[in-house]
């Protein structure tokens, strides 16, 4: 936030009280006109220099609203204006402040140049590590760990997190039409049906996401499970022939 340096004395200076003459205003009104002055000033006159300006812009920075070459007169002859256009004893005002911001440019574009000149070499850096270097990326599907972990809950047993495991989940879950959501009502069915059952050791990934039968086991996710008369599900029965 930009500031000026403003005296008290300022209400008591022979400058104002010229100025209020010549204006034919009164003291606040003419503290609040040099004020929105020196404001403008600090926004487009650098330096204090309004030599650029026409007595009408000047007046109309400062807001006011009588005739622009008395006011820019009156500047002059109170010497609140040099004749050369600037703001008299501007530094005293606030020039000090335009050394500081300009200060701070420099810092902060040396600051915004280190940073780019670093993040440019990061990622020079990173372009020339070999693949080995670089950051594995996971292969998997996204879903891949969280139906194995579905499947280790549904089963009660604990397969790991390996390739051997997610391989196969991950290939079926890119297939068309297969989501998560599906292959969790296959896990929990299968389960249902397997589980104490001679055939829960085939609760396993590559039996329920292998290629051959997974097709059968996820197209019938949504079906009833047929039960027995207690209630039990109707176990199915193990085929010596049975390939897993």
């Amino acid at each position: 936030m930009a500031w000026i340096k403003s005296d008290q004395s300022l209400r008591q200076h022979p400058k104002l009280t010229r100025l209020m003459v010549i204006l034919q205003i009164e003291k606040p009104q003419a503290i609040g006109h040099m004020h929105l002055l020196w404001y403008w000033v600090l926004d487009y006159a650098k330096g204090g220099d309004t030599s650029k300006f026409s007595s009408q812009e000047i007046a109309i920075g400062a807001e006011w609203k009588g005739d622009s070459e008395l006011f820019v007169r009156a500047l002059r002859e109170s010497r609140f204006m040099d004749e050369n256009g600037y703001i008299h004893d501007w530094m005293d005002y606030s020039g000090k402040l335009e050394v500081v911001k300009r200060d701070n440019a420099a810092r902060q574009a040396e600051f915004r140049q280190r940073k780019e000149r670093e993040e440019k070499e990061a990622l020079e850096k990173i372009a020339k590590k070999t693949p080995s270097e670089s950051a594995p990326i996971d292969k998997y599907h996204l879903h891949a760990r969280s139906a194995l972990h579905i499947l280790n809950e549904a089963s009660g047993r604990k397969f790991r997190e390996v390739d051997e495991n997610l391989s196969v989940i991950s290939a079926r879950l890119r297939e068309k039409d297969v989501t998560i959501d599906g292959v969790r009502l296959m896990i929990e069915r299968q389960a249902k049906m397997w589980k104490e059952t001679t055939m829960s050791e085939y609760l396993r990934p590559q039996t329920l996401f292998g290629k051959e039968k997974f097709d059968n086991y996820y197209a019938a996710k949504d079906q009833p499970i047929r039960t027995q008369q207690n209630g039990n599900p109707v176990a199915a029965r193990r085929q010596p022939t049975f390939q897993a």
